[in-house]
């Protein structure tokens, strides 16, 4: 047996054992200091065992991780250059496209008056290049953009109440919630 076999063999009797304790735990309604002593102890014990098969976990990827980062770094930089030059090429064909078509029509309007011009062919591409229009948008007057397309923005909220803010923000609530933190 290998030993990425004995490791999947070891995680499967983990996720069987761990379903087992989801179980248990989906059963537990704390209702006093018995059944709270109870939950306690348990999550407590989830947590440790949590802890061991994460450090498994990590200790088993890690090489592969750190295989994975060196192979980036290695095709990283060629990999950035080649991207840089497919936009520039794609950019400069596609303001050679907009030109030619711009001078199809200027012609046509001076033929459309009565010149006698010959119109442009549009810009012939090659096979498997092509150009298509697409819509898109930029915000150019942040505050004359209806409020219907603005979102609100968690991180500066989170911020403002990191930082003490318990001032109102219209249309934001502020409460507490509970959150159980264990150490094992």
């Amino acid at each position: 047996m290998s030993d990425l076999d004995k490791h999947r063999e070891t995680a499967s009797a983990e996720t069987a054992f761990a379903e087992k304790v989801l179980s248990l735990a989906k059963g537990i309604v704390v209702t006093d200091a018995e059944t709270l002593s109870h939950a306690e102890e348990i999550v407590k014990n989830v947590k440790e065992h949590w802890k061991r098969i994460e450090t498994q976990r990590k200790e088993l990827s890690a090489p592969a991780w750190n295989l994975h980062r060196s192979i980036q770094a290695f095709f990283s930089p060629p990999l950035e250059k080649l991207s840089q030059a497919e936009m520039h090429l794609k950019g400069e064909i596609a303001r050679h496209t907009r030109e030619t078509q711009a001078r199809a029509i200027a012609a046509m309007q001076e033929v459309s008056k009565g010149a006698d011009i010959v119109i442009p062919p549009p810009a012939e591409l090659s096979k498997g290049v092509s150009v298509r229009k697409v819509q898109k948008w930029s915000v150019t007057e942040p505050d004359k953009v209806p409020k219907a397309f603005c979102s609100p923005d968690a991180k500066k909220i989170q911020a403002h109440l990191d930082a003490g803010g318990l001032e109102a923000i219209p249309g934001v609530r502020f409460f507490e919630d509970e959150i159980v933190t264990v150490r094992t």
